[in-house]
């Protein structure tokens, strides 16, 4: 039936709600804009019960929605510049990123980037999972994805400025960090590289030394949770 993605029905929903579906809308780094989810509201009391549940990947998803009424729903979608979910990769997910005071870079512009090419490229897999996020923590999910990616910075102390203080020791989330003859020391083999002890030096001694973007693959969320192996 062209008018259903039946990737989004399995044999016990078909067996439950014969009628009805979970309606699943694209929406790169789970952002839409006030006018689109006006439009999705909108659909989701007239076609569905007047719920919106937003997923772990981002997208917005319409429970109980009229399968008949697909078609209209795909035209009241267009006229805002939205789609289903029907072809692609998975709803491609991102933490807040660049309005994030964390952040060490910014994951939107990359999946944004990224979306464009699998679009040239052609590709449909709606199994194949991306995330971002604009630093190691797990925000956007980047460690359970089939690839991820996530910013990282690589500190260094400048000893002529550090007073010693022990404000990087306590933010530190990995306990890295010593305080040594008053000066700060980072054991950068266990380091995170997600730039906390920088941002809380009161002394601006901690320095960025270099800035990137680690890639992750091999996430993977149910079934079977792994975490994804940074290759670069």
């Amino acid at each position: 039936n062209a008018t259903l993605p039946a990737v989004h029905r399995s044999t016990k929903q078909e067996r439950q709600h014969p009628d009805t579906m979970v309606l699943k809308i694209r929406a790169v780094c789970g952002e839409v804009s006030t006018e689109q989810i006006r439009k999705i509201a909108d659909i989701a009391e007239k076609y569905g019960s007047g719920t919106i549940h937003f997923a772990v990947r981002g997208g917005p998803e319409i429970p109980n929605t009229k399968i008949i009424c697909i078609p209209e729903i795909r035209k009241e979608l267009a006229a805002v510049n939205l789609h289903l979910l029907e072809d692609g990769v998975d709803n491609m997910r991102s933490c807040f990123g660049e309005y994030c005071s964390e952040g060490l870079f910014n994951p939107q512009a990359l999946l944004k980037r990224i979306e464009k090419k699998i679009n040239v490229l052609n590709i449909k897999d709606l199994k194949i999972t991306v995330s971002a996020a604009g630093c190691p923590s797990s925000c956007g999910i980047a460690h359970l994805s089939d690839i991820g990616f996530h910013g990282v910075m690589i500190p260094v102390v400048d000893n002529a400025i550090c007073t010693g203080c022990g404000t990087c020791v306590a933010a530190c989330k990995r306990k890295t960090i010593q305080v040594k003859d008053k000066k700060a020391v980072i054991e950068m083999k266990n380091c995170a590289f997600c730039g906390a002890c920088r941002s809380a030096c009161p002394q601006k001694a901690i320095k960025e030394k270099r800035k990137g973007i680690a890639v992750l693959l091999g996430g993977r969320g149910e079934p079977g949770t792994r975490l994804g192996i940074k290759i670069a």
